[in-house]
């Protein structure tokens, strides 16, 4: 049976709820999925940048309009007290529904009143398999993707060192491809993954790794 989740998506019937885990595992890609689905306004915010006036303003526009509005809000655990406090109202009356995204627990950064308030959806680092279509979509996509080459990887041990490397997190994943792709041998149309030019580019970026690859 479908995912509670994938319900409210399909149905537009979103509620209000926080996505926790680590980064680059498709928060913020379901949160475009989810925008892209829903009939009502969506907007999406950084906690960093956000304040409570920027909610105030929010919360006095919908109220005129009357109109429910989505805020995804990207890594709300930086919200303080007050800034949670402030859209406390809104959520009750369904005037805002509040998609967090985070990577810190929500049970220790969030205050009690808006977590109450919360359904929690964990996410978990990408699988081998996941990241494996996550290449094959990066060369398929000649707009923001590598569409434009070829690749192959030089061997099994390769493809499983670049997936080891990118410890589920897709942001990783597509930035060792984009170095490979910059990197490549002029007028070179395929991009050869190979785990020794894969330990050099990660050697030079810092990203840690298992040595025994």
């Amino acid at each position: 049976s479908k995912g509670l989740l994938r319900q409210q998506i399909e149905n537009n019937k979103i509620t209000s709820c926080v996505f926790y885990g680590p980064p680059g595992c498709g928060k913020t890609a379901l949160g475009r999925l989810i925008q892209r689905s829903t009939s009502h306004n969506m907007i999406f915010l950084n906690a960093v940048k956000t304040s409570v006036q920027d909610i105030r303003k929010i919360s006095n526009d919908v109220r005129i309009t009357n109109q429910t509005i989505i805020i995804f809000l990207d890594e709300i655990h930086r919200f303080n007290k007050a800034q949670q406090d402030s859209l406390l109202e809104d959520i009750e009356t369904n005037r805002i529904i509040l998609i967090g995204a985070t990577t810190e627990n929500p049970s220790i950064c969030l205050n009690k009143a808006l977590l109450s308030r919360l359904k929690i959806y964990s996410f978990t680092p990408l699988a081998a398999e996941e990241l494996e279509q996550i290449v094959e979509n990066c060369f398929k996509n000649k707009e923001y993707g590598l569409g434009r080459y070829t690749y192959k990887f030089a061997d099994e041990g390769s493809k499983s060192f670049l997936f080891a490397v990118s410890n589920g997190d897709s942001r990783v994943l597509l930035n060792l491809l984009e170095y490979l792709a910059m990197n490549r041998e002029k007028n070179e149309g395929v991009i050869n993954i190979e785990k020794e030019s894969l330990k050099k580019i990660v050697d030079r970026i810092g990203y840690k790794y298992d040595i025994s690859g």
